[in-house]
């Protein structure tokens, strides 16, 4: 599956998860997690400083490495604000700082 998650290949990573549904789900079950945290944060449910502290770098590794395939989705009519929190927590956060 990593080789199919650059923008040149998001037509085949959407076959490649037609063809497995189960990582379909799998995909899309981190995604929509990682859609509630941020909006829990964005809401201020959930601490921020806390959360960034602790998953600034997998967020953004996620975000970076499926940042095609989110895009692709969002381009489809009814999906256009799928993952938006998301995209606005890394948008805020931006890249993690090596410490």
């Amino acid at each position: 599956m990593p080789k199919l998650v650059n923008k040149s290949n998001v037509e085949l990573l959407k076959k490649y998860l037609k063809e497995n549904p189960k990582d379909h789900s799998r995909l899309h079950l981190l995604l929509n997690f990682l859609e509630s945290v941020s909006l829990q944060i964005n809401n201020k449910f959930l601490d921020e400083s806390i959360i960034k502290d602790a998953f600034h770098s997998m967020f953004y590794n996620v975000y970076i490495t499926m940042k095609s395939y989110i895009k692709d989705v969002q381009s489809e009519k009814g999906y256009e604000n799928v993952w938006q929190e998301f995209e606005k927590i890394l948008k805020k956060w931006g890249e993690p700082k090596p410490k």
